[in-house]
């Protein structure tokens, strides 16, 4: 019997292909206060509006090459992670450049958003935690198929 563990939803905001998605098709810009189809939240902004978060760094030497802030939503019971863009040059700034969200525990639950931003849904309603009849029904049979769990 195959269980449905968490739904995990990334939203990816690909400059190739902005809200137009693969052949013409649609792809989600938006979940909660994320926006991707217009300009991309700083992460100056993202902190002065829902806080520090869990930080994670990965280092090559002394250089960050990449950081996510994760964040602990207790009303909704779901985990936020937000990865930044790759900035080579510390002079520019990091930009918020995907938003993952899941019921899978990313960090400690202490890392709450200082001010919540809204329901983490997508604007076309789906929700972790929705059933995969619904999620197709909005957005259509998935490219490919992967098994996440069985029963033994």
């Amino acid at each position: 019997m195959k269980i449905l563990a968490s739904v995990l939803i990334t939203f990816v905001y690909l400059v190739s292909f902005s809200s137009v998605g693969i052949a013409g098709q649609n792809v989600e810009s938006k979940v909660g206060a994320f926006d991707f189809g217009g300009s991309l939240m700083s992460e100056s902004e993202l902190v002065g509006r829902i806080g520090e978060g869990f930080i994670y760094e990965y280092k090559v030497g002394e250089k960050v090459f990449s950081k996510s802030r994760t964040y602990y939503y207790k009303d909704e019971q779901i985990w936020v992670k937000v990865d930044l863009s790759h900035v080579l040059d510390e002079n520019y700034e990091r930009s918020v450049e995907a938003v993952t969200v899941t019921k899978k525990r990313l960090c400690n639950e202490s890392y709450k958003p200082s001010n919540l931003i809204g329901p983490m849904i997508t604007s076309n309603g789906i929700a972790v935690g929705d059933q995969p009849e619904k999620v197709i029904k909005v957005y259509g049979e998935p490219g490919r198929k992967i098994e996440i769990m069985t029963d033994s």
